[in-house]
């Protein structure tokens, strides 16, 4: 067992490994899940929060606080030849791909702000606040980590500013 510490090198240490393993008891969205699925590492993850949405078939799940369900499906795993490991890495890329890239995901976004707002227009309720001096309608962004607005959002909210929000991202003090 080699503890690595803090790494600036994820990138390089993600398209090192031959599989990744997340043995977590709880998740939101587990980011490593799709960082790594998109550096084309197969993963094997616990059932917990939206794993099974990341990977939805294109890698392993388990049950959460069962280990030997988790070194099952890694030996398992490594009885496949390298062309099956390496077709699972290529599937899990293609997946992050398809679904979860930036432009993906925020023309999702945008997608769902749109059917938002037509439908309170459509309702005859006041979109743009009275004391706005834009017409445009407004979009406003909380989070409680304030580097995600530049590492993970920042394509997303200015892909809605071009198109026509008035975009307004705030963070709470913690991190």
């Amino acid at each position: 067992l080699r503890l690595l510490g803090e790494r600036s090198d994820m990138p390089a240490v993600l398209n090192a490994m031959d599989l990744l393993l997340l043995p977590s008891l709880t998740e939101g969205l587990p980011n490593i899940v799709g960082e790594a699925m998109a550096c084309g590492v197969p993963v094997i993850s616990t059932d917990v929060g939206d794993a099974s949405r990341l990977l939805d078939g294109c890698g392993t799940l388990v049950a959460p606080n069962d280990p030997v369900a988790m070194a099952n499906a890694t030996i398992q795993f490594f009885e496949k030849s390298n062309a099956e490991r390496q077709a699972l890495g290529t599937q899990s890329r293609q997946r992050i791909q398809t679904h979860f890239e930036l432009s993906v995901v925020a023309e999702q976004y945008a997608t769902v702000w749109q059917e938002t707002l037509q439908r309170k227009q459509a309702a005859g309720k006041t979109v743009v606040a009275e004391h706005s001096e834009s017409k445009k309608p407004k979009l406003v962004h909380v989070t409680t980590i304030p580097y995600t607005q530049w590492l993970f959002l920042r394509g997303q909210l200015g892909y809605m500013a071009q198109q026509g929000f008035e975009v307004h991202s705030i963070s709470s003090p913690g991190d």
